[in-house]
């Protein structure tokens, strides 16, 4: 399934330092506004969105217009609420 498709607007992604770029050396939790783009980079596949950063209350924080999120990361978010909701 295209990685595209596995993230709609509302989504909520909690991701591992590793699992994004450009921010701080902490765990971020982003709700998802969009997807813009996805980008093939030297350390594999990552997609580009805009969202807002939320802290672990779920309660917003600021917003964040450009992040890199790891597509494998996104996979894994979603294999686990699939499992959750069975």
């Amino acid at each position: 399934m295209s990685v595209r498709k596995l993230l709609t607007s509302g989504d909520v992604l909690r991701l591992a330092v590793d699992d994004y770029k450009f921010g701080t050396l902490d765990p971020l939790r982003l709700r998802i506004e969009r997807v813009v783009e996805v980008h093939d980079l030297e350390d594999g596949r990552w997609v580009e969105v805009a969202g807002v950063m939320l802290n672990s209350e779920g309660s917003p924080i600021k917003p964040r217009p450009y992040t890199l999120v790891r597509a494998e990361a996104i996979r894994r978010v979603q294999r686990s609420t699939e499992a959750a909701a069975c």
